[in-house]
């Protein structure tokens, strides 16, 4: 009794996981699509609906001109994203990696690369501008979110342009 109680009970077991049985694409698949959602979801939490940033009165930002300012504010709003959005982002990156690698880049990886270069407008300014004023902001600023770059720079000067 005990043998065929055992011989079910691994038969049955055997077929569970037959049926569930995925192909090595598969699963990475479905990690990339799962890690995907969780950090799309965080990234809509992290820049919808954010209070603006207030001016930043600090001498050293104060004296950049309005290019400076606009880059130092790309800067410290995509330090403040990457902050927010944290672990799902490592995540993500991990799963897109490992797919991109077993089964070669595709649009997923190449629109991921593109996401995680900073946006520049003008990347001579972008090249020469020091950022260890927006690091240390950035850091002394644990309370701080994303923001909307425009409003920002309005409070600079209305309308806001770049020389």
């Amino acid at each position: 009794m005990r043998f065929s109680t055992l011989a079910l009970l691994t038969s049955a077991l055997t077929a569970c996981t037959t049926s569930a049985a995925t192909t090595w694409n598969d699963y990475l698949q479905e990690n990339v699509l799962a890690s995907r959602q969780a950090f799309e979801t965080k990234l809509t939490q992290c820049t919808e609906g954010q209070p603006p940033l207030k001016k930043i009165e600090a001498p050293w930002f104060a004296k950049l001109s309005n290019a400076e300012k606009y880059a130092a504010a790309v800067y410290l709003n995509t330090l403040l994203t990457r902050r927010c959005v944290g672990e799902t982002e490592g995540t993500y990156s991990r799963d897109l990696f490992a797919y991109a690698a077993e089964f070669g880049k595709n649009d997923n990886f190449t629109a991921w690369e593109d996401y995680q270069r900073v946006y520049r407008a003008d990347d001579t300014l972008f090249e020469t501008l020091n950022v260890q004023p927006v690091l240390d902001y950035f850091d002394a600023n644990t309370e701080l979110n994303s923001f909307k770059i425009l409003p920002f720079l309005e409070q600079y000067q209305n309308p806001f342009y770049i020389e």
